[in-house]
């Protein structure tokens, strides 16, 4: 049998081969968890606001309403970005 060693609670434990093919659960660090959230703000407000202008401005080009559709769509996505903000805070003060 060959032995195999991990470090639980700071300390170096041997483990037996069949314990390998058990499912592991992850370990959430405060860096993953941090990083995790910055990207999530990130994204919520990137998103929709480069989506609303491509799509506002998709729609300009096919109505031909130059930057009408375009600030609509990119307040639309605004909204859409301070309400998911709003959500993710909510959930952090937990």
């Amino acid at each position: 049998m060959k032995k195999v060693f991990t470090i639980k609670n700071g300390r170096l434990v041997q483990i037996e081969e069949t314990d390998l093919h058990k499912k592991r659960e992850s370990v959430e660090t405060p860096r993953k968890t941090g990083v995790r959230f910055f990207t999530d703000v990130g994204l919520s407000v990137a998103l929709p606001l480069v989506g609303g202008s491509f799509l506002g401005f998709y729609l300009d080009q096919q109505f031909e309403t130059k930057p009408v559709l375009t600030l609509v769509c990119l307040t639309v996505g605004l909204f859409i970005s301070l309400y998911s903000i709003y959500k993710m805070m909510k959930d952090v003060s937990r």
